[in-house]
C-alpha cells in the first residue's frame, strides 16, 4: 500500500502467523491529519466516524457523466486513494468498468458514469454500493449494503499483553460497561419503534416495507388527496430524521430518478421535537411537475451525506 503522507492506521491481529489486517483510522473533529472536504459542514458532528466504513451509496445513470462520491468516505480514505489513476469497478460475473477522478468545486467525483452504466447494462438510474478494497483504486459494486469492517473483523480476537490482576479487573469493568451500553441501545430501538408506530398513523400514510424497515435512508410515502391537491407537507420517518439527516439541516435536493432533474426543497424541524422533520417549500413544485395523484407511491432514498434525496414515482393503477 503506497501512502502519500504520514497515515494513522488500525491494526487487527488475525490470530495466526503474526498476521495483521490494516485499515485506515477514523478521526475525530479536531484532527489535524485529515481535513474534512469543503462540502462537509464544518460544525457537523456527522463529518467523522468512529468505525471504518469503506463503502458508500451512490447512483449510476446512463444519462449522467458524474458518479457522486460520499465526502465522508473521501475524508477517511483519501490518504490511500491515488487520484492520478483511474478507478476499477467490479460487478457481478467479474465485469469491470473504468472511471476517472475529477476535482471540481472543492471535492472529488468520478466521471464516465454513462459509460459504466452501459458496460453493466443499466437502462435507468440505479442505486448501488461501492465497496473500496484498500488497494489499486479497486471497488466492488453491489446492490446490497456491504458488511462494515466492524462486522468483518468481529470474529478477530484481541490479545491481552499483560496478565496483571489490575488489567483483568479493568477488562471485567470494560465488559460490564459494554453490556450496559448494549442494553441502552436496545432501549433506544424500542423507543424508535414506538415513534414509528405513531408516525404510521398520520395522514401521510407511509407504506410499510419489511425489506427496508432497517434502512434509515429509504422509505415509501403513499400520495394522499391532501398531498396531491393541497399544500400538505411530507414528513420524514423518525429514524430518517434522527440518523440520516444532519442536525439543523434546512435544505435538500429532490432528484427525480426518471429525468435526473433537481428540485431545491426546504427542511423544516417541528417545534415539538428535533426528530420531527418535513419537506416544505419546493415540495409543491415537485408535486406539480410530476402530476402526482392519490394512490401513487414515492420511493425515497436519502443519500449519505444527505445532500440529495432520490425519488422514484410508482404510479397507481388507474381504473377505467
Amino acid at each position: 500500500m503506497d501512502f502519500k503522507k504520514p497515515t494513522t492506521v488500525i491494526l487487527y491481529f488475525e490470530g495466526v502467523d503474526n498476521r495483521f489486517s490494516m485499515f485506515p483510522a477514523m478521526y475525530e473533529g479536531g484532527s489535524s491529519v485529515v481535513r474534512p472536504p469543503p462540502s462537509i459542514p464544518a460544525k457537523s458532528s456527522r463529518s467523522w466516524s468512529d468505525h471504518p466504513t469503506p463503502y458508500f451509496k451512490t447512483v449510476i445513470s446512463p444519462d449522467e457523466e458524474r458518479i457522486h462520491i460520499c465526502p465522508y468516505f473521501l475524508n477517511n480514505f483519501e490518504s490511500i486513494i491515488d487520484f492520478k489513476w483511474s478507478v476499477t469497478i467490479v460487478y457481478r460475473n467479474n465485469q469491470e468498468g473504468l472511471a476517472n477522478w475529477k476535482h471540481s468545486k472543492g471535492t472529488w467525483n468520478l466521471i464516465a458514469g454513462y459509460v459504466v452504466a452501459k458496460i453493466f447494462g443499466f437502462k435507468k438510474p440505479t442505486t448501488v454500493y461501492l465497496d473500496f478494497q484498500f488497494k489499486n483504486n479497486l471497488f466492488i459494486m453491489s446492490h446490497e449494503k456491504p458488511k462494515s469492517i466492524v462486522n468483518r473483523v468481529a470474529d478477530k480476537r484481541s490479545i491481552n499483553v499483560s496478565s496483571d490482576s489490575e488489567d483483568e479487573s479493568d477488562d471485567e469493568h470494560s465488559n460490564e460497561s459494554e453490556n450496559d451500553s448494549d442494553e441502552d441501545e436496545d432501549m433506544d430501538e424500542v423507543v424508535d419503534q414506538d415513534e414509528d408506530e405513531s408516525d404510521e398513523a398520520d395522514d401521510m400514510d407511509q407504506v410499510n416495507d419489511e425489506s427496508d424497515e432497517e434502512d434509515i435512508f429509504e422509505f415509501n410515502v403513499k400520495v394522499t388527496q391532501s398531498l396531491a391537491y393541497k399544500k400538505q407537507v411530507l414528513h420524514f420517518p423518525t429514524k430518517t430524521s434522527k440518523f440520516a439527516l444532519l442536525d439543523n439541516q434546512k435544505q435538500i435536493y429532490l432528484r427525480d430518478v426518471d429525468t435526473m432533474s433537481l428540485t431545491d426543497c426546504t427542511i423544516i424541524t417541528s417545534t415539538r421535537s428535533e426528530n420531527e422533520k418535513y419537506l416544505g417549500e419546493g415540495l409543491y413544485t415537485f408535486v406539480r411537475q410530476k402530476r402526482l395523484r392519490p394512490g401513487d407511491v414515492l420511493h425515497c432514498t436519502v443519500e449519505d451525506p444527505p445532500q440529495y434525496m432520490n425519488v422514484n414515482v410508482i404510479r397507481a393503477v388507474r381504473r377505467r
